[in-house]
């Protein structure tokens, strides 16, 4: 038995020796009497960049070599469909790198190889995953124009996902990336912008600095700090345009609202105006300085395009007068008292009736109109001293540099409000009520003065007393 399983062995034994040399031959080399060998190849990733992908191919029993690269989720083709759509390989016998450029970034992508050998056809098909790079975000910042309270930028993001900016003094520290992005201005990721920085100090250097991430949204990028310069005030000119945002210029700023034009500079204090006078538009904080004077565009007892005419300068509440109410306001016809004035009709009005400017019988209407319903309608910067009715030698003044001593019209500041069209009116071809009060040699008031500005009367222009029980047209003004 023992002999028996020692033969059976041996004869196992040989037979699988035999075997396997005759498949050794079958795959080796074709010396003129075996098979060819198997085509393969195989695929391996050498590089990755923002727009392209390398690999190696390594190809083996190959007489044909396809490659192709798809994208990640898409359909891997067969290595026939890889021969007619892929691309073909000029050295199909030697590993070599092959290149797949214009991608697009941060993506995933497959590339995909087979061969070919006329013995045994195609392989099997080969490939490899890969993922082309994320770009470095850039930021270009570039500088434009600058005024005294205003910083104008061009930002264009390239290859970023988010971005902010922020303007801080030059003495300050540059915040963070992360800070940036968290409480700066969030601006289009995708295109150049050009932006503006408003309220800034006059005469101050200033650093402009934005960050980005990246289009993974995993990186961050600061730029370089764009340093600028706000520029020193400009004094204003008659004829001016002042806008909302209590800036002035002399050619119309088609970006900015304008709801005035200049019409004295400085302080005029050869009319006893002085600027201890006044307050800014809160109504606490002293102005410590005039820059000039504002009229309005457009008359301020007009309320939804309809002129109302109880523009009253004051009524008694039972219709009747109280001549013996003298208002305190200045009765000079050569003063530029009207914001005075204003504060004292505002104080009397809560004195005696206990509430504010309205109008009602027994109230101010034509205050009314000139401070609360035009500030309504249109806002005057926090920066002015807000809208007032004006004294009676305002009035006439502005009506003298509305016209030469010829009675021609001036380019200024008459050309301003052409320029505005059907946005303001002109004050001429009114009868304005103005602040200034008339008082009886008894001490008592039932008149006050108003401003003739109608070439249709004769005298024009002039000032007179009315009164106060008659419906006038308002106009008001600030001082800035």
């Amino acid at each position: 038995m023992k002999t028996f399983y020692s033969k059976l062995g041996r004869w196992l034994l040989m037979t699988l020796f035999f075997g396997l040399s005759a498949a050794a031959v079958s795959c080796g080399d074709d010396d003129g009497g075996g098979d060819s060998k198997v085509a393969s190849v195989t695929v391996n990733a050498v590089e990755a960049t923002e727009n392209a992908l390398v690999v190696l191919l390594t190809p083996a029993n190959c007489e044909a070599l396809y490659c192709k690269c798809i994208s990640a989720g898409e359909a891997i083709p067969s290595a026939e469909e890889l021969s007619i759509a892929g691309v073909k390989v000029p050295t199909p016998d030697v590993p070599t790198t092959a290149r797949f450029k214009d991608l697009l970034a941060n993506a995933e992508y497959t590339i995909v190889a087979a061969g070919w050998n006329a013995a045994t056809g195609y392989s099997q098909v080969a490939s490899v995953s890969m993922q082309t790079g994320i770009p470095v975000p850039q930021l270009i910042l570039t500088a434009g124009t600058s005024t005294s309270r205003s910083l104008t930028f061009t930002l264009e993001p390239i290859d970023v996902s988010r971005v902010a900016y922020v303007c801080v003094k030059a003495s300050d520290k540059i915040p963070s990336a992360s800070e940036i992005l968290a409480s700066g201005t969030q601006v289009d990721a995708a295109n150049k912008g050009e932006y503006t920085v408003s309220g800034l100090q006059t005469e101050t250097d200033y650093k402009i600095v934005a960050a980005a991430m990246d289009i993974a949204d995993a990186n961050s990028v600061v730029s370089m700090p764009l340093e600028m310069e706000t520029r020193p005030i400009e004094q204003p000119r008659v004829g001016d345009f002042y806008y909302s945002d209590g800036t002035w210029s002399t050619e119309l700023d088609a970006s900015k609202t304008p709801i005035g034009v200049v019409f004295y500079l400085g302080a005029a204090t050869r009319f006893n105006d002085k600027a201890i006078f006044y307050k800014l538009k809160d109504g606490k904080t002293p102005m410590n300085s005039i820059r000039g004077y504002v009229v309005a565009l457009n008359n301020a007892n007009v309320v939804e395009g309809v002129e109302q005419h109880d523009a009253y300068w004051h009524r008694k509440m039972d219709g009747g007068w109280d001549y013996n109410f003298p208002c305190t306001c200045s009765t000079e016809t050569e003063d530029f008292l009207g914001y005075s004035n204003t504060q004292s009709i505002k104080i009397l009005c809560q004195q005696r009736y206990g509430g504010a400017l309205s109008t009602k019988d027994g109230n101010f209407p034509a205050f009314y109109y000139a401070v609360d319903h035009y500030e309504s309608v249109c806002p005057a910067p926090e920066t002015s001293s807000g809208w007032f009715l004006p004294s009676v030698h305002q009035l006439m003044y502005l009506q003298s540099v509305w016209f030469n001593e010829q009675g021609i019209a001036s380019i200024w500041p008459e050309r301003s409000f052409e320029l505005l069209g059907d946005k303001a009116t002109s004050v001429i071809g009114y009868e304005y009520w103005t602040s200034t009060e008339h008082t009886q040699s008894d001490g008592t008031s039932y008149r006050a003065y108003y401003a003739c500005l109608d070439p249709s009367y004769v005298n024009y222009p002039f000032g007179a007393y009315y009164q106060k029980n008659t419906s006038f047209a308002v106009r008001s003004i600030l001082v800035f």
